[in-house]
Parts: C-alpha cells; sequence; structure tokens
C-alpha cells in the first residue's frame, strides 16, 4: 500500500530554495488577486500600476531605493540573527533607540567638530546604541532564559515609549506645539543623490554590510554561527559558546538597526519625531516588522536579503501610489505583503522536507 512519507533534506539546494521563495511570490500575488477581486478591483490592472509606480521610471526607482536602505540594513541584520536562531523582534525598538541616540549626538554634543567627524559619531553611537538595546535580551536570555522573541518585542514599546517622552517634552522644539525636536543643523544632514531623497551615504554603509556579510561565510565567525543555527547542540560540543554567538549576531542586529534609525534622522526627517521607524498611516508597520519579511524572502542570505529589501521596498512605494491612484484600502497592501510572510515561510518547510511515495506494507 503507498503511503505519503514526509524525509528530511540532507543538504538544501540553493536553486530549490531560489525556486520555491519565487513561488511562495506567485502563489501570495495570485490569493491577493482573489482579494482584489472580491473587492471590485481588476488585479492585473492593479499589479501593473503597482509595479509600474514602483520601478517605471528614474523617480520611482528613486523613491524604491530611498525606501531599501532603512530595509537593507535591518533585513542584513536580522538575516544574520535569524539564521543563529536569534529570533529578533525589536529591530523597531532598536532603530528607535538609535534615531534618538544619533539625534542626542546632533544637538546635544558638547564639543565642535568637523562635519565628518559629527555624522561618523552619530552612525557609531547609533550603532552602538541599537546593538546595545538588542545585547539585554541576549543576556538575559542566556543568564535567565528569557524568552527572546517576548524579550525584544517588549522592548520596543520601551523604546517608543521614550521617544514620546522626548519628543513631547525635553527636546520638543521651543515654541512648537508638535512633537519633534529642532531640526538638526546643516552640517550633519546626509547628502542625497541629485533630484531624490536617496542619502548615499547611508546606501555606502549598507552595501558595505551586504558585501561584509558575504565574506564573512568563509571565516571561522561565519562558519560557527551557520553551525550554531543548524545545530546548537552540535555547537556545543564543538566547543563553541553559545553566549559568544547570540551577543554578538544580537549587537549585530540592533547595530544595524540603529544605523538605519540614524539614517532616517540625519537623511530624510533631519529631526526626531514620530514615525521615525517608518511606521504611520503610509506604511503598513515600520521597518523593523517589515524587515523579517525582507530577511525570510531573502532566506538569511546577504545578497538574497538585499535583493528582498528592494523587491519590498517596491511593493511598499507602488501600494501607496495604487493607494492615491486607484483608491484600493492600503490594508490590502498589508494583506499582501503578510500573505508573502505566510506562502515563505511554507516554502522554508518545503526546502527543508520533501514528500515521497513509501511502497512498504
Amino acid at each position: 500500500m503507498l503511503r505519503l512519507k514526509i524525509v528530511k533534506r540532507v543538504v538544501p539546494s540553493p536553486w530549490l530554495e531560489l525556486g520555491i521563495s519565487g513561488l511562495s511570490i506567485v502563489i501570495a500575488l495570485l490569493v491577493g488577486s482573489l482579494l482584489l477581486w472580491t473587492q471590485g478591483f481588476d488585479p492585473l490592472h492593479i499589479y501593473l500600476t503597482l509595479f509600474s509606480g514602483a520601478f517605471g521610471g528614474f523617480s520611482a526607482l528613486a523613491e524604491t531605493l530611498t525606501k531599501t536602505i532603512p530595509l537593507l540594513l535591518i533585513g542584513e541584520g536580522l538575516a544574520i540573527a535569524f539564521k543563529a536562531r536569534a529570533w529578533n523582534i525589536g529591530a523597531p525598538g532598536q532603530m528607535t533607540i538609535g534615531a534618538i541616540t544619533g539625534t542626542g549626538v546632533a544637538l546635544f554634543f558638547p564639543f565642535d567638530l568637523p562635519a565628518p567627524a559629527s555624522v561618523a559619531l552619530m552612525f557609531l553611537a547609533g550603532f552602538a546604541a541599537g546593538g546595545g538595546f538588542a545585547a539585554i535580551c541576549a543576556f538575559l536570555n542566556n543568564k535567565i532564559g528569557l524568552d527572546m522573541v517576548i524579550g525584544t518585542l517588549l522592548l520596543n514599546y520601551v523604546a517608543h515609549k521614550l521617544l514620546l517622552y522626548l519628543v513631547y517634552g525635553p527636546w520638543q522644539a521651543p515654541g512648537v506645539g508638535f512633537p519633534y525636536t529642532a531640526p538638526l543643523p546643516a552640517s550633519v544632514c546626509l547628502p542625497t543623490l541629485a533630484g531624490t531623497r536617496v542619502h548615499y551615504p547611508t546606501l555606502i554603509i549598507g552595501i558595505a554590510v551586504v558585501l561584509m556579510f558575504i565574506l564573512l561565510r568563509r571565516t571561522k565567525l561565519g562558519y560557527e554561527v551557520r553551525v550554531f543555527g543548524e545545530n546548537p547542540t552540535a555547537a556545543s560540543y564543538a566547543g563553541i559558546s553559545s553566549f559568544k554567538i547570540m551577543m554578538l549576531v544580537m549587537i549585530i542586529s540592533g547595530g544595524l538597526a540603529g544605523l538605519a534609525g540614524v539614517g532616517e534622522v540625519a537623511g530624510i526627517h533631519h529631526m526626531l519625531k514620530q514615525g521615525v521607524d517608518g511606521s504611520g498611516l503610509a506604511y503598513v508597520s515600520s521597518y523593523g516588522y517589515t524587515a523579517i519579511i525582507v530577511a525570510w524572502l531573502g532566506r538569511r542570505s546577504a545578497l538574497g536579503s538585499a535583493l528582498a529589501a528592494f523587491f519590498i521596498a517596491g511593493i511598499l512605494i507602488g501600494g501607496h501610489g495604487v493607494q492615491l491612484i486607484e483608491g484600493i484600502p492600503y490594508a490590502m497592501v498589508t494583506a499582501i505583503l503578510g500573505l508573502i510572510l505566510i506562502s515563505l515561510i511554507g516554502g522554508a518547510i518545503l526546502s527543508r522536507y520533501r514528500i515521497v511515495l513509501d511502497g512498504g506494507r
């Protein structure tokens, strides 16, 4: 009698994982088409408008690239954390803490520094703050067994409340009744590509991170992260310290989110205010949560996450354009992103396991 059996793959093929990722996106878009059709919209027209608004022309590509920058930095950090099974759901808070710290350096640092040194100090401070914020959870996870998901998630609210306290309180711009700080000095505002909002210093940092992570695969550290993520017990027998790996990947992950926060403050908003993490009426959620999809879509690889960041940024930009042009609810874009994530999770199972027919009795 034939029976179906689920068998674990020894080593999933990279091409298989790529194909499953592509198939997951197609399935999500097809299911999204049904949602659009039930609401009275033409799915083909909506998708054509969406992708045209994201990638159809210089201005569209520039806006997509602008939104790619934070997703790229945070997505790369989450990819390395997830690879080590460090379930960092706290990137929104880490990004916010980085933005707060960078703003503090720009507005209140007591010494006069040349503009390049001030910008560098802002980025270093943002990385340290975001990394330190993430390291709290890694430390408590190791010492008292605090669940990483719960710990990082709850710290998001701590960071958000701190932001609200500052912009409504001691850091609020004098004589202004709105919740934001005084503008940053012009000397620390990041330059942009002509005619766009692409703050290229942060983009260069993001590209450098991708290249560094690609090279990291061939190092001892990259090997230890992979082994620990695939089999923590075997890693322990091999002498790989779980505390070292968890602390390191969380510091890197949180630090990159902090860099993204500094980039948004110094490159886009030029002040600290609510929504600096990308959340608000115009977007699905903060970059930190959206970057989870980036990391999974990119199969937790450096290059894959970079391409996924550009793709997801395009959906965000194109989705906002479709909302304005066609009048569809932006919640529909949220639903499509959610469907992509669900499909990717299902695809991850298929990439690790295969279904075979067992002819045994």
